[in-house]
């Protein structure tokens, strides 16, 4: 009777031999494959499946090859994984809005809703419009056994061309507040256009007066006591006064 693994460390399919007793224990499996591998005894630990089940006591051999796979194992860490997956939940937000998940198909559930309730409505659509013409006919029928009243229309030929005319008025105000702000604006650019050109006048006659303003000439002096001593004559003052005065008269 064989034995076919795969091994783990040359990945090759190697074959041992059993006994035909039926029942191989665990450690003398583990041993032969041991051997078949040239390792030292119990140097590696590993695990020993058939089928997908972990053979822990004993390997029956219930026909003719036998297949096994051998893994092994990872050593693990120090642990407190579940522990740190619990204050980790704590502080996720559970969301109920799944609006915004897809499906099988890629497509967001908002839009698949979406489409059900416009089919739905489409389907309700003939059912209102049924009830609202029954409603409408029950209401008719109650109007003419006079259970109600029929509704009052107001006809009022004055308040119709009012209501008619109130756009054209409207119109007409606007262009006429329009019209006076434009003439008030004109009015205000005149007056200051009047009170530049007075002020430029102003200034040109003030002007021309400071142009037409008498020389100044000079005025008789009176002799003084040093003049005497220096040798001028009083007639020679005399002369220069009358000079004086003739251009003064010119």
């Amino acid at each position: 009777m064989n034995i076919i693994y795969k091994s783990p460390f040359d990945r090759q399919h190697k074959v041992l031999e059993a006994n035909r007793n039926g029942i191989v224990p665990i450690d003398e499996l583990k041993r032969l494959i041991l051997l078949k591998e040239n390792l030292p005894s119990l140097s590696i630990d590993f695990d020993v499946f058939r089928n997908g089940k972990k053979i822990v006591d004993n390997l029956n051999l219930d026909g003719i090859d036998i297949f096994i796979q051998l893994f092994i194992p990872i050593p693990g860490g120090k642990g407190g994984f579940g522990s740190m997956l619990r204050a980790i939940g704590a502080q996720i937000e559970k969301t109920t809005n799944r609006e915004a998940c897809r499906d099988l198909s890629g497509r967001r559930l908002r839009d698949v809703n979406e489409e059900k309730r416009i089919k739905e409505w489409i389907k309700k659509q003939a059912d209102r419009k049924k009830e609202e013409e029954k409603k409408k006919r029950e209401k008719l029928k109650q109007i003419a056994e006079g259970i109600i009243a029929p509704n009052c229309k107001y006809d009022d030929a004055d308040f119709e061309k009012f209501r008619t005319e109130i756009p054209d008025i409207i119109d007409e105000s606007i262009t006429q507040g329009l019209q006076k702000q434009q003439s008030s604006s004109k009015r205000k650019l005149e007056t200051e256009n009047s009170i530049d050109d007075s002020s430029s006048d102003n200034r040109d006659q003030s002007d021309k007066s400071k142009d037409k303003s008498p020389i100044p000439i000079p005025t008789k002096k009176l002799a003084k006591k040093h003049d005497l001593w220096l040798g001028v004559d009083i007639s020679d003052s005399d002369d220069s006064d009358q000079e004086e005065t003739l251009v003064e008269k010119i």
